[in-house]
């Protein structure tokens, strides 16, 4: 099912460990092309997953394959009744995408911090106006559950990207809840956006 959701022409390699005696580990590798790795442990009777690595080469983004292997990790998580995933989003466009598709922060306090360090740095290097400073803390200062996604949906009057040019490149700890239905929400929009969205979710390497 997994595997399904990676570029047909790759040769993949898929392969089961046990790290530790409680833990099991999937990596699909792809010389030299990618790697997908995932961490399952118990947790309340079923699985949490951690997303340790899914990089693809950019010669592969932008060809929706971000959106079918997303797709299916949330139909072979229901299909096994896993409802928490945890990452660490970064590497490029890891720390956007993850918000995008509705992660909310293991660690909000700590975000709301390091993201105004991180807003102040991008202002400074002119990555980011001044002028949107305001609107940016704004969502901070409230730290909503969707602090997030309220981040990475920011745009200003102009059409620029604020939460994209605040987030990419940005690392966070990353949860999705399952069973939360507002995630799923979100889930369902970024897979069924346009084609400027699906061009984002795919523009990724991320952990």
């Amino acid at each position: 099912m997994i595997c399904a959701g990676l570029p047909s022409e790759l040769n993949i390699k898929a392969c089961w460990s046990r790290p530790k005696p409680h833990l099991l580990r999937l990596e699909i590798d792809c010389p030299p092309e990618g790697v997908f790795m995932q961490t399952f442990r118990p947790h309340d009777g079923a699985f949490m997953v951690y997303q340790d690595a899914m990089v693809l080469d950019p010669k592969h983004h932008r060809r929706g394959n971000a959106k079918r292997l997303v797709r299916n990790l949330v139909i072979a998580y229901d299909e096994h009744n896993i409802t928490e995933v945890r990452t660490k989003a970064n590497y490029t466009a890891g720390g956007y995408t993850w918000a995008i598709l509705g992660a909310r922060a293991c660690y909000p306090e700590l975000q709301q911090d390091l993201l105004a360090k991180c807003l102040d740095d991008r202002i400074r290097t002119g990555q980011i106006d001044a002028r949107y400073r305001r609107k940016v803390m704004l969502i901070l200062d409230e730290m909503k559950p969707t602090m997030m996604q309220d981040i990475a949906e920011l745009e200003g009057p102009d059409g620029f990207k604020i939460g994209l040019a605040l987030l990419y490149g940005h690392s966070w700890d990353a949860y999705w809840d399952l069973s939360n239905q507002d995630i799923r929400q979100y889930i369902r929009e970024a897979l069924d956006e346009d084609d400027d969205a699906s061009s984002r979710l795919d523009h990724q390497d991320h952990g």
